[in-house]
């Protein structure tokens, strides 16, 4: 995959509409893709990215209820 790609390329890639892709970009989905004349240019980084999100590491789940909570303070 090239470093950049064009909204059509990451359209085809993501099998989305231009306009879905352009939207995605004003969204601030893909954070890296940058204006050059009248065409953005995607990094296949903020692709894969989108397509693989970091899984959130889960906190440990306090198991003890409310009211036990509140006699221990």
């Amino acid at each position: 995959m090239p470093e950049l790609l064009t909204t059509r390329e990451v359209a085809d890639y993501l099998r989305l509409n231009v306009q879905t892709v352009q939207a995605y970009i004003r969204a601030g989905k893909f954070p890296g893709a940058r204006v050059i004349g009248r065409k953005y240019l995607i990094p296949a980084a903020d692709v894969n990215a989108y397509l693989n999100p970091p899984t959130p590491s889960l906190a440990p789940r306090n198991n003890r209820s409310r009211a036990q909570q509140r006699s221990a303070r």
